[in-house]
C-alpha cells in the first residue's frame, strides 16, 4: 500500500501506519522542507507545492506511475 497525505496530521498518521516500510507521499505544505530533509525517511516523497493545486486524479496518477498496481491510501476529511 502507498500512503498519500495532504496535511501534517495526515502525514503523521501515514508515517505511523507505514512503519518505515511502505511508501508515503505528501504535498509540500504537510511538512516544511527543513524538517523533510532532517527526517531523511527513505520511504517519504514530498511533492512540490504545486501538487496541492493539481486535481487529485493527476496526483494519484503520478503516484501510480511510481507504484503501479499498489493500493493508495488517501487522506480525506469530510467537509462539514
Amino acid at each position: 500500500m502507498v500512503f498519500f497525505a495532504r496535511t501534517a496530521q495526515g502525514l503523521a498518521e501515514a508515517l505511523r501506519r507505514a512503519v518505515g516500510r511502505e511508501p508515503v507521499w505528501c504535498i509540500a505544505s504537510a511538512i516544511p522542507e527543513a524538517e523533510y530533509a532532517r527526517l531523511g525517511a527513505s520511504n517519504l516523497t514530498r511533492f512540490a507545492e504545486s501538487a496541492s493545486t493539481q486535481p487529485l486524479a493527476q496526483v494519484l496518477d503520478t503516484i501510480n506511475q511510481h507504484h503501479p498496481g499498489e493500493s493508495i491510501w488517501v487522506e480525506h476529511r469530510a467537509e462539514l
